[in-house]
Parts: C-alpha cells; structure tokens; sequence
C-alpha cells in the first residue's frame, strides 16, 4: 500500500476543488479482495491507514473495498457514490447559458493561465457585473474544470490548466535547478513575472506543497 502515492492524490484533488472537498466526502476504493492475502485482518489494517492519512490531509471520505473478479462490493459501491453525487448542491441543478460559453472557451485556450480580466472582457454583455463572473468561476472550479482562489491575493489569475500547475509546483518544491526538462524552462521564464511568480507561491504556501 503506497500511502505516499495516495496522499499525493488527496492533496492534488483538494488543491484543485478546495470547496468542495469541505462540504463532500472523497470516496476511495480498494481493489483486489479477492487476493488471498486480503482477509479481514489485512482488510482493517488497510482501512484503519487510510483512515489515519485522511485526518492528516484534513479530507472527509468513505472507504470501500471491492473485488476485481467478483461482484462483491459493488453494490454497497454504488449506493455510497449515489449518495455522495445526491447530495452535492450542483446535482441538477441549471446554470446560466455563459457558463457554458465560458467553458467552452477555455477549451480552446492554449494559455496555461488567464488572468480573470481577461475573461470578464471576454463576456462582455452576457453578464452585468464582475461578481456574476466570479460566481461561475468559483462554479468552474467547484467542478474542476479551473483552479480559482477566491482571495485577495489569488483572485486576479485564473489557471486553465491545473495539471500544469501540479507539474509546476511539483516542480518549485523539488528545487531541481539541473534539470533541463520543460518544466524547469517554465519556472525559470515565470521568475521574470513577479506578480505571477508570487501568485505561485501564495498557491503553494495555501495547498501547503512545501510540507512534503
């Protein structure tokens, strides 16, 4: 069991929808109780790790085993992500038909980041006041699909990219200065724009990727 890999993960999801984790659970499921080392002892040891890393992160989640072979699991599976999906407060619920300009926009972007005036510009009269736009980003990014910090210091960026910003950050907090790959050649180009330079190192200082 790598609970190194695993807490990358929690961390990158609870960086990339800071929101939502606080209101949802993050469900993680085991796979493989069908191997024969996986009887109950295995099983309570795994979940009482996991459980153990959850609390460390700060996340609230719901552990399920399943088998790879067997239906076993599966069912119980279901319900608790049905639950968790019912009760999120953007199930069904209908957004105003710039959001989905917005987004399909963004999907076009070849810009790892944009700063947010750029995307009211961008609106134009589809909406009346900035507040509506950080309304939909904060939406957006509830769902994942940017990351936006709706902070003081934070707000003027807006990332279309979070894996990028993984990668960068990743990057910033390894302090690999040989390496010659593309990531390094980001961060060194970025260095030169002071206020985006800071603006990741605010987002690092908030995610706390200098814990590691």
């Amino acid at each position: 069991l790598n609970l190194k890999r695993i807490e990358y993960w929690l961390r990158k999801i609870k960086s990339t929808m800071p929101s939502i984790i606080k209101q949802y659970d993050v469900v993680l499921v085991g796979t493989h109780i069908d191997h024969p080392d996986c009887n109950i002892k295995a099983l309570n040891t795994i979940k009482a790790k996991l459980q153990k890393l959850l609390a460390k992160v700060i996340i609230s989640g719901s552990i399920r085993f399943i088998s790879s072979l067997l239906p076993i699991g599966v069912e119980i599976l279901k319900q608790t992500l049905n639950e968790v999906a019912i009760s999120h407060r953007y199930f069904g619920v209908s957004v105003p038909d710039y959001y989905k300009y917005t987004y399909e926009w963004l999907d076009k972007q070849k810009k790892y980041y944009v700063e947010t005036e750029t995307i009211v510009k961008m609106l134009g009269t589809r909406v009346s006041t900035r507040s509506e736009v950080e309304t939909m980003l904060q939406y957006l990014c509830d769902i994942g699909r940017l990351l936006w910090f709706n902070e003081d210091t934070l707000r003027d960026v807006v990332i279309v990219n979070p894996q990028w910003l993984s990668d960068v950050m990743r990057s910033v907090a390894s302090l690999n200065v040989h390496h010659k790959g593309s990531y390094y050649h980001r961060i060194n180009d970025l260095s030169y724009h002071n206020r985006f330079f800071f603006f990741l190192l605010g987002i690092c200082i908030k995610i706390r990727v200098f814990s590691y």
